[in-house]
């Protein structure tokens, strides 16, 4: 009963969300006027073939592309870490050129495949998009394998872009549970 309870009260907390084409599930929510909570629900294919994952924020009038793109990168298994994207190529840790880390209270279920994750909604960092409510983003995945401590470079088609809108009412691709 219990677990009833806070699995209802969690599919409460996390409005908006989006079902990727490879699977996952990504959710969000604004619990306050200064931050955006995410929840990335990865299925247990990615975890068996893949060694990383990404999951990007562009503007929506931005060029198509990773440049520029402000990613949530996943060793798998590991917590998420704040990347920026300064090219089509491999992400750099926001810290590595001069911004700070803005993932906060990170955490992995590894009996769910669950990635849950707060950033603020406006960090001040210049390698960090604004998570406004209610506006339109495109939404960038990726997964790819590792080579010891070194991610490769995603396959064509372990990757894509998506056209999304932070709102809670926001519910793309998803098929109604009964």
């Amino acid at each position: 009963m219990n677990y009833l309870l806070i699995s209802c009260l969690l599919i409460q907390a996390f409005s908006g969300r989006i079902c990727l084409s490879i699977g996952w599930t990504l959710e969000w929510s604004f619990p306050d006027s200064s931050n955006i909570d995410f929840k990335l629900i990865l299925i247990s294919d990615t975890i068996d073939n893949f060694g990383w994952v990404g999951i990007g924020l562009k503007y929506d009038e931005e060029e198509i592309g990773m440049a520029n793109a402000d990613i949530t990168n996943f060793i798998l298994t590991d917590l998420p870490t704040d990347q920026y994207s300064e090219s089509n190529s491999e992400p750099i840790y926001d810290i590595d050129i001069g911004g700070n880390e803005n993932i906060i209270n990170p955490l992995y279920d590894k009996k769910t495949f669950t990635y849950t994750w707060t950033r603020p909604i406006n960090s001040g960092d210049i390698y960090d998009k604004e998570h406004i409510e209610n506006d339109s983003y495109q939404l960038l995945w990726a997964c790819g394998q590792m080579s010891e401590d070194i991610p490769l470079k995603h396959e064509r088609e372990n990757r894509d872009t998506v056209n999304i809108e932070l709102s809670e009412e926001f519910d793309k691709d998803c098929i109604a549970e009964a």
